[in-house]
């Protein structure tokens, strides 16, 4: 409830979902310059949190997408099962993707929040962000 009652209180939450890392080429110059842009044209301070996140889906919407788009990028990447019963990519993928984005986002503003949307508690440890969004706004 932290989080609801003191949103008003920053005007921008930014989620950068990784999904282009994965698909694209040149993905991670591209998400690059989709944070450094954000931080041209958006003041910092204006910015409640910037959740980071990647791609998850259950199995059956794989198979889905499988059928009706057989030829998708985002079906070429190695996919495991994760903790909450979908699929996502490796973790060690995942962490180094974060790690890069985090470093980037941190070496234009050390005060924004960054959380990881959907990741497990051990992640979030690992990489120095808070386990709950909540703690974004407590921590302004």
């Amino acid at each position: 409830m932290t989080l609801l009652r003191n949103a008003w209180m920053r005007v921008i939450a930014l989620d950068f979902i990784l999904i282009l890392l994965f698909i694209m080429k040149d993905g991670l110059r591209i998400m690059k310059r989709l944070y450094l842009r954000s931080f041209e044209v958006i003041d910092p301070t204006a910015i409640a949190w910037i959740s980071l996140g990647g791609l998850r889906m259950t199995l059956k919407t794989k198979q889905i997408m499988e059928r009706r788009f057989p030829d998708s990028p985002l079906l070429l990447a190695e996919q495991i099962m994760g903790f909450d019963g979908k699929l996502r990519y490796p973790r060690s993928i995942r962490k180094e993707l974060y790690q890069k984005m985090l470093t980037g986002i941190r070496s234009h503003s050390s005060d924004v929040c960054v959380y990881l949307c959907m990741e497990d508690e051990q992640m979030n440890l690992e990489l120095g962000v808070p386990v709950v969004p909540d703690a974004c706004i407590d921590q302004r």
